[in-house]
C-alpha cells in the first residue's frame, strides 16, 4: 500500500517524496513520532533488539572476564605452538568469534530473540530440451 510519504514506513513502489522526512515535514514527523510509541507500547523489534546495547549484570562481568583470561590462555598456547601461517591466523580469529558469542550468550543478549528459520532453495538443474 502507498500512502504516506516513504521516510518512516517505505512505501511498496519504493518512492519517497521530496518533504525532506522526519527532520523536516510535519507529516514525515507525526509518522515517526506514531512508529516511536508504538514501538515503547509492543517493545523492540527483534532487528531493533539484535542491534542494541545489553549490558551484562555485575554477576555476568565477572564471569566475561574469567571467559576472557582462560581464552586468552588458549591464545598464548595457541601463539607458542601453532607455527606462523594461516591456520594460525584462523585459529585465533576463531577463538576472538568463540569469546564474542560466549560474551553475548552470558549478556542475555539473545535470550528473548525467536529464533529465525532460514529455508534453502537450490535450483534444480535445467532439463535439456531435445529439439
Amino acid at each position: 500500500m502507498n500512502r504516506g510519504h516513504g521516510w518512516v514506513h517505505p512505501r511498496d513502489d519504493g518512492m519517497r517524496t521530496r518533504c525532506g522526512g522526519p527532520t523536516i515535514c510535519r507529516e514525515c514527523m507525526q509518522e515517526k513520532a506514531q512508529k516511536d510509541a508504538e514501538e515503547r507500547r509492543n517493545g523492540p523489534t527483534p532487528l531493533a533488539q539484535r542491534f542494541a546495547r545489553h549490558a551484562p549484570s555485575i554477576e555476568g562481568q565477572t564471569q566475561m572476564e574469567l571467559m576472557r583470561a582462560h581464552v586468552f590462555t588458549l591464545a598464548k598456547q595457541i601463539d607458542q605452538t601453532v607455527p606462523e601461517g594461516r591456520e594460525k591466523a584462523l585459529a585465533l580469529t576463531h577463538l576472538q568469534e568463540a569469546l564474542m558469542w560466549a560474551n553475548a550468550g552470558i549478556s542475555g543478549q539473545y535470550e528473548s530473540l525467536p529464533i529465525l528459520e532460514v529455508a534453502c532453495v537450490y535450483d534444480r538443474p535445467k532439463e535439456s530440451s531435445a529439439d
